[in-house]
């Protein structure tokens, strides 16, 4: 089946717009600008109105930089949209366990809303960050590699009673805050991603005030 696109250009902001059907919106920025440091250079927006980012690794909360993640170790990370950081700690470490991603994105649709983008021809200079993104997709669809819970976070906690206690590392870096336009759903989300964590397991956030070491408790 051959996917259907709909493509435009945002002339005020450089954007090349590329919408499918069900209202995905791929946004390409076609100026000079791009760069590693900016999420926004490509990007999604769900049908709800959610972006989906490609924050790079080095881009995290710098506390994720300083704990050391052991192949024993139990990873989620909540809200990954199309970040690094997932397929990178796969590419150094044989978990294991595979980590688990919670992300209501449509991996399949955006990864051939990439690879349209990338036929488009649209710039030499935007052409490796495009396929990039499509690996990474490849990534949270192998379920090899990933444990992929697509569903809203609540619905997936529900869905999954499993998950409390169990997770030595939870990483969420600004997903909760964007799931509703609510300062407090976001707080309201981080204390329930605190009963995932594993005796002395830690979460991560971009917020310093959410990020939190469940030390000895369980």
């Amino acid at each position: 089946m051959i996917e259907e696109y709909i493509t435009d250009i945002d002339a005020d902001e450089g954007n090349l717009l590329i919408f499918d059907k069900t209202g995905y919106k791929l946004s390409i920025n076609i100026p000079d600008n791009i760069t590693r440091e900016n999420v926004y250079d490509i990007w999604f927006n769900l049908p709800c109105g959610i972006p989906v980012t490609h924050r790079e690794v080095d881009t995290y909360s710098s506390e994720l930089s300083e704990i050391k993640i052991k192949a024993t170790d139990k990873c989620l990370e909540v809200g990954s949209g199309l970040a690094e950081w997932i397929p990178y700690i796969l590419e150094k470490i044989e978990f294991d366990e595979r980590p688990t991603v919670i992300e209501l994105s449509d991996y399949k649709k955006m990864k051939n809303m990439l690879q349209y983008a990338i036929n488009l021809r649209i710039d030499p200079k935007i052409t490796p960050e495009l396929e990039s993104l499509v690996r990474r997709c490849d990534v949270y669809l192998d379920p090899e590699k990933v444990n992929l819970i697509n569903f809203p976070f609540i619905d997936a906690i529900q869905n999954n009673p499993e998950l409390v206690g169990k997770f030595d590392v939870v990483v969420d870096i600004m997903g909760a805050d964007l799931y509703q336009n609510m300062s407090s759903y976001g707080f309201y989300v981080s204390g329930i991603e605190k009963r995932l964590l594993a005796p002395d397991g830690i979460l991560i956030s971009q917020d310093p005030h959410k990020t939190f070491r469940n030390i000895g408790n369980n």
